[in-house]
């Protein structure tokens, strides 16, 4: 049986008529080192309230609780050195996203590594960190606009500029979902 690939992935976290699948204030984001579908890795937003309580699913009897929460792409960051340490260092990342990185998000410690508020910040401190990968590619399907249930100008503009930032580095282009799928046809 083949394994799950980058548009299968996709298209189950986008759900039926592209809406997010599993509700509107879900946000995910999916890493591909290599253009390897084997490599296919998914993260979701959790929320940001430390020792937030866990299911028995996710840590045995009787459940548990975390110590952090986050953006989807904070969640990426965190599992970024299991992922390389999985799959090997990769020449190329793409990081899909549900919405383009915002500049809100809280800053962070990863294993002694400060990440500075903001997840656009967050995604260049992590191309700085790994030098030896030679191209980032931030993909999104939206812009990110703040809360889904009361969009705020100002957070899209902030974001716009963000993706500025990002396309202003070397070797990151982000740039929306459509936008890429043309070029790979």
């Amino acid at each position: 049986m083949p394994g799950l690939s980058l548009n299968l992935c996709l298209s189950r976290l986008r759900g039926q008529l592209g809406h997010i699948a599993f509700g509107p204030a879900e946000d995910w984001c999916v890493t591909r080192f290599d253009s390897n579908d084997e490599t296919l890795e998914v993260y979701w937003s959790e929320p940001n309230a430390p020792y937030y309580r866990t299911s028995e699913s996710q840590n045995g009897p009787g459940g548990g609780t975390r110590g952090w929460g986050g953006h989807a792409e904070m969640q990426m960051i965190r599992d970024f050195p299991n992922t390389t340490n999985l799959h090997g260092a990769p020449y190329l990342v793409e990081i899909f996203i549900s919405r383009s990185p915002c500049s809100r998000s809280p800053q962070f410690n990863v294993a002694g590594h400060n990440y500075p508020v903001g997840c656009g910040k967050k995604i260049l401190e992590l191309v700085k960190q790994n030098p030896n990968v030679s191209v980032w590619k931030v993909v999104y399907d939206s812009v990110f606009n703040g809360s889904r249930n009361a969009p705020d100008p100002q957070a899209t503009a902030q974001a716009e500029h963000m993706i500025n930032i990002l396309n202003r580095h070397p070797r990151v282009e982000a740039l929306l979902w459509n936008e890429y799928q043309r070029r790979l046809v």
